[in-house]
């Protein structure tokens, strides 16, 4: 789990935690993170590879996406697709309140936006990262944070909400786009060239996945109905 003030990578056990132990088990400050050259550690979001590293999200202009281990920086990548002509506005919208998934597998990363609806999938060997396709379905309106730096997109009333609950499988991922028409009950199957091969839908009392994962034909899924309850469920896929 990665605090975004503190700029750790905290890792816990699970078990230690619910045997009554202490769950932390690592703490990773980037600070204490080498790299070749100054790097931004401040990342929307961390996920964890195999052999003891991990992927770091950011939107810095020279370095969106980080593979480190505890001890230094090993590969960066820093394209972003151009959602927008104006470049911290673009960086922007491929950071905030986007989602971000690597498959099991580790071939392919997926990240999708919130504001307004894209995706962009990439394909990673090794520590290699490099683009293979984005798509769009609705451009991004925003407003821009007051006094934030760097810039930073918001929703205004005008922004068509994207994609959310992102989980990436092998084969495939799974995504929520809510669109104009606000579609927050169901479930998107996507395969890797890009396109919608599957649509699930849930009760119309959903009004909203805050998240999801699949594993072996099933859903799981935590869920908001029209009362404001949070549930999770679970439902063959």
């Amino acid at each position: 789990m990665y605090d975004y003030n503190t700029q750790y990578t905290v890792c816990f056990s699970v078990k230690e935690a619910l045997g009554g132990g202490n769950p932390v088990q690592d703490v990773i400050r980037m600070e204490e993170v080498e790299s070749e050259r100054p790097v931004e550690h401040r990342f929307y979001q961390v996920l964890a590879l195999s052999d003891n590293r991990f992927l770091g999200f950011g939107n810095h202009f020279g370095n969106r996406i980080q593979i480190f281990n505890q001890s230094k920086v090993l590969a960066t990548y820093s394209d972003f697709p151009v959602l927008d002509e104006k470049e911290e506005n673009n960086r922007s919208l491929w950071g905030n309140l986007a989602s971000f998934g690597v498959s099991p597998d580790e071939k392919h990363i997926v990240i999708t936006t919130g504001i307004g609806a894209a995706f962009e999938i990439l394909s990673l060997s090794g520590e290699k990262i490099s683009h293979k396709l984005v798509k769009g379905f609705y451009a991004p309106k925003y407003s821009i944070a007051q006094g934030a730096v760097p810039v930073c997109v918001i929703v205004c009333p005008e922004t068509v909400v994207g994609f959310n609950a992102l989980h990436v499988a092998d084969d495939c991922f799974y995504a929520v786009l809510a669109g104009p028409e606000e579609r927050y009950n169901e479930i998107l199957k996507f395969d890797f060239d890009g396109e919608c091969v599957h649509r699930y839908c849930l009760p119309t009392d959903i009004v909203n996945i805050h998240c999801m994962t699949v594993d072996k034909g099933w859903l799981w899924a935590f869920v908001e109905n029209k009362d404001g309850e949070i549930k999770l469920i679970k439902a063959g896929i």
